[in-house]
C-alpha cells in the first residue's frame, strides 16, 4: 500500500524471510562464514541458534541461493519438526525425491542409502537443512544422527544443518544427545543488531526497494526504532512498515519523532511489542534530517573563463616630412637643386595614420618588427652618408649653372650659401649691385 505512494519498487519491510534483503551485519556475517566453512567440510552437524526474528531463516535461504548455481548439490529443507522419528524420515526421503509410499522403516532407509550413494557416484552432494529444530524430539534427532553414518569409502554422504532458538542448545547439550553433540562441526549464535546496525539495516532495505529519500527519516527516529525493537530484525520490519503506512495515510514527506510516538503507542496497545520496555524521554528529541544532494540548492555553474584578448601590436608610425628634393627653381629668391639622393629619401615619405590590430601573434613577431626597425636605420645612415659625400659635387654643379646664368664676374658664391641639401640661395639685391 505505502510502496505505491512513495514510489517504491516493492515492500521493503515484509515480515516473511527474503534473502534478497539480508543485511550482512557482524553477527550475520560470522554465522554465514561458519555455515560456508562447515559446508566445505561436507560432514557432521552445523547448529545456528538465535532469538526468534533474528534472521536464521534468511541466513539459510541466502546459503541455499548461493548453492543453486552448483548443480552437484542436492538440498532438502524441512520447516515442520513437530513429528515423530518415522514421520521425519519419510519427510526427509520425500524432500530428496523419493516419492513412493514406503511404510517399512528398513526399506525406507535402504532406499535413502541407494539414493545417496548414486548421488555421490555422480559427483553430487546431499545437504539437509532443518529449521525450527528446537521442536525435534530426542528420537527424531537420533534418527538424523543415524543418517550421518551412511558412508561410502569412509566419505559421509549427507550433511545436516540445524537452525533453531536458544532451546536447541539445551537439547543438543543434553546428556542423552552426546553422540549428536560430538558430531557438531560448527555452532554459532545469531545476535540482535546494534543501534548503529539498526539504522544501516533500515536504509539497506529501503535502498533495495528504490527509496529516493521520500519520505525523509529523521535521525531521532532510529534510536526509537532500536529501543522498541531491541535490535530484532523482524520487529524492526514491523515498526518501519507501520511508520511508512502512517506516513502514506497522512501524506507525509518526512517521518519524525511525532509520527514514531503515535505508531509505537498503537503497537504497544495492540501488544505487538514487548511489554517490559519502559518509556523514556526519547520522544522529546528534535528532528534532524540528513542533507541529501536533491535537497541542496543547485550549485551555480562556474563562470566561463574569459577568452584571451587579442594581442595588439602597434607598429610605430614612421613619419617624415614630404619634401621635394631637387625640385628646381621656384622663384628668384629660392633656387632648389635636384639631388641624386631623392630616390633614397622617398623611402621615408610615408605616414602610418593609425595602429594596426592583428590577431594574436607568436613570439617571433617581435623579432620581425626588430628586423624592420634595424633595416630602416641602416637605410637612413646610408642616405645621410650619401648626402654628405655628394655635397661637393652638388656645390660645383650649382656654381657652374649660376656662372652661366649671371656671368662669371658677378657670380660670387660662398660655400656657406649651400645648405645640406645642395640648395643655393642668392640675394637678388646683391646680384644687381654686382652687375651695376
Amino acid at each position: 500500500m505505502y510502496e505505491a505512494y512513495y514510489h517504491l519498487t516493492e515492500e521493503p519491510f515484509r515480515l516473511s524471510s527474503d534473502f534478497r534483503f539480508c543485511y550482512g551485519h557482524k553477527s550475520f556475517a560470522r554465522a554465514r562464514a561458519y555455515m560456508q566453512y562447515a559446508f566445505e567440510r561436507a560432514e557432521g552437524f552445523v547448529m545456528i541458534t538465535g532469538q526468534p526474528g533474528t534472521g536464521k531463516t534468511t541466513l539459510v535461504n541466502d546459503l541455499v541461493h548461493s548453492l543453486e548455481s552448483t548443480s552437484s548439490v542436492k538440498v532438502a529443507m524441512l520447516v515442520s519438526t513437530q513429528m515423530e522419528a518415522n514421520d521425519l524420515l519419510r519427510m526427509v526421503a520425500y524432500s530428496f525425491g523419493i516419492k513412493e509410499e514406503i511404510s517399512n522403516k528398513a526399506v525406507l532407509l535402504q532406499r535413502m542409502s541407494e539414493m545417496l550413494i548414486s548421488n555421490h557416484k555422480n559427483g553430487g552432494r546431499a545437504l539437509l537443512i532443518i529449521d525450527e529444530a528446537q521442536g525435534l524430539s530426542i528420537s527424531a534427532l537420533e534418527e538424523l544422527r543415524l543418517l550421518t553414518n551412511i558412508q561410502l569409502n569412509s566419505v559421509p554422504l549427507i550433511q545436516i544443518f540445524l537452525l533453531g532458538q536458544e532451546a536447541l542448545q539445551d537439547l543438543i547439550h543434553g546428556p542423552e544427545m552426546e553422540q549428536v553433540h560430538q558430531r557438531l562441526v560448527a555452532t554459532c549464535f545469531l545476535k540482535p543488531l546494534l543501534e548503529s546496525e539498526t539504522k544501516e539495516y533500515v536504509k539497506h532495505r529501503l535502498e533495495i526497494a528504490g527509496w529516493k529519500n521520500d519520505p525523509a527519516i529523521s535521525e531521532a527516529v532510529f534510536p526509537i526504532i532500536f529501543k522498541y525493537s531491541q535490535g530484532i530484525p523482524r520487529r524492526i520490519n514491523l515498526i518501519c512498515s507501520r511508520l511508512f503506512l502512517y506516513g502514506s495515510l497522512e501524506e507525509l514527506n518526512e517521518i519524525g519523532v511525532r509520527a514514531s510516538e503515535l505508531v509505537i503507542s498503537e503497537l504497544r496497545n495492540e501488544h505487538l511489542l514487548p511489554a517490559g520496555i519502559p518509556p523514556g524521554n526519547e520522544f522529546d528529541a528534535e528532528d534532524v534530517y540528513e542533507t541529501t544532494v536533491s535537497a541542496l540548492e543547485p550549485e551555480p555553474e562556474p563562470e566561463p573563463e574569459p577568452e584571451p584578448e587579442p594581442c595588439v601590436v602597434e607598429e610605430p608610425a614612421i613619419i617624415a616630412e614630404s619634401e621635394s628634393y631637387g625640385a628646381g627653381v621656384n622663384s628668384d629668391e629660392n633656387l632648389t637643386v635636384t639631388d641624386s639622393s631623392q630616390e633614397n629619401a622617398q623611402f621615408f615619405d610615408r605616414t602610418v595614420e593609425r595602429p594596426v590590430t592583428h590577431a594574436p601573434v607568436s613570439h617571433d613577431s617581435s623579432g620581425r618588427f626588430g628586423l624592420l626597425v634595424a633595416s630602416v636605420a641602416i637605410i637612413a645612415i646610408i642616405a645621410v652618408a650619401a648626402l654628405y659625400f655628394v655635397k661637393p659635387a652638388v656645390f660645383t654643379q650649382a656654381k657652374s649653372w649660376v656662372e652661366r646664368s649671371l656671368g662669371q664676374e658677378s657670380a660670387v658664391i660662398k660655400s656657406t650659401d649651400v645648405n645640406l641639401y645642395g640648395v643655393v640661395k642668392v640675394d637678388p639685391s646683391k646680384k644687381r649691385n654686382e652687375l651695376g
